[in-house]
């Protein structure tokens, strides 16, 4: 791994540096509380950009999970990749972990949501404004 993702996190485009950008649009796709936290991981394991905070579930598990993740969604090869891994939680969350390529590199988002629909179409829509980002 290169570092590419974290390297275009500080990068400044239009004079709004890259992780400002992504947590905007965090926000932006949080509409009507789908969320609770929204973290997006580098490949190598580092939060590139980070919005809300969970009462209950904390960044680094949040991260080790997501780690620990990555060989079962290899599981079925490259030509039925599983991109997504959703975990009923504590409280009634859901613990979504959406696993894609920006910036060249292997990325992971990881969702903390109330048990409301809606989120899944809002975690695509973030993912495809950070692929277009990249």
């Amino acid at each position: 791994m290169n570092g590419n993702a974290a390297q275009a996190a500080g990068a400044e485009g239009g004079g709004v540096p890259l992780q400002a950008r992504i947590e905007a649009a965090m926000d932006q796709f949080r509409e009507g509380e789908r969320w609770e936290s929204a973290i997006l991981f580098s490949s190598e394991g580092l939060p590139l950009a980070v919005h809300g905070s969970s009462p209950v579930y904390r960044e680094d598990d949040l991260l080790q999970f997501a780690q620990a993740l990555i060989p079962a969604m290899g599981l079925f090869g490259e030509t039925r990749p599983i991109r997504e891994a959703a975990l009923f939680g504590a409280g009634g969350r859901v613990l979504s972990f959406h696993y894609f390529s920006a910036w060249g590199e292997d990325m992971a988002l990881a969702l903390v949501t109330p048990r409301k629909t809606g989120y899944r179409r809002a975690a695509a829509g973030l993912i495809q404004f950070i692929r277009d980002l990249s």
